[in-house]
């Protein structure tokens, strides 16, 4: 069994669905929100949910990076979307289009898994491009408005896409991927 530090439910479904058969379960702690790359920001919240339960526990990251606004809104993602509705996030987009600029983007996610040993990061990374109107009902976040290379849909039109190929699914992979190679077998 293993605590994840987390508040979303979206996220947590996610966590427990990709690292079966281990155990994933939720702890809900009021962490400081450090500002930095994802990289510092996971590993700080690692540190200081650990300091406070003392048990094995990991902390998931993630940014949303358009790369024509310089990888805005990143590491930010969240809190822009207390203030910009995905629209307006499309509606920036289709500005800088028309001036040349193209629709890359990428999700990355870094999970910070911390026990007695240390604290260790693993990342994961989905190319694609941001739609040019809002599309689907499902995931959270960003998922309307990304489409992975490749393909056609948002992540919010087919969830089946975004759990097989995300960003948190392929640092989820990689946690899970060292977590049964690093318990007695």
């Amino acid at each position: 069994m293993v605590l994840f530090v987390t508040s979303n439910t979206g996220k947590l479904s996610e966590a427990q669905a990709h690292l079966q058969p281990i155990e994933v379960e939720q702890l809900k702690l009021d962490l400081d929100e450090p500002r930095g790359s994802l990289e510092e920001i996971a590993m700080a919240k690692a540190l200081q949910a650990y300091r406070e339960v003392g048990k094995a526990l990991f902390v998931e990251d993630s940014g949303f990076f358009i790369e024509s606004l310089g990888g805005f809104p990143g590491a930010y993602s969240a809190h822009v979307l207390k203030h910009l509705s995905l629209s307006d996030v499309v509606a920036l987009i289709d500005k800088k289009e028309k001036e040349g600029a193209t629709r890359a983007a990428y999700f990355k996610a870094v999970v910070a898994y911390i026990d007695d040993s240390g604290i260790r990061l693993f990342k994961g990374r989905v190319d694609g491009f941001v739609a040019k109107d809002v599309r689907g009902e499902g995931g959270f976040g960003y998922d309307p408005i990304f489409i992975p290379k490749g393909y056609e849909e948002t992540f919010a039109e087919n969830e089946g896409l975004k759990r097989n190929m995300s960003h948190r699914y392929r640092a989820l992979i990689a946690l899970k991927s060292f977590m049964l190679k690093e318990s007695p077998s």
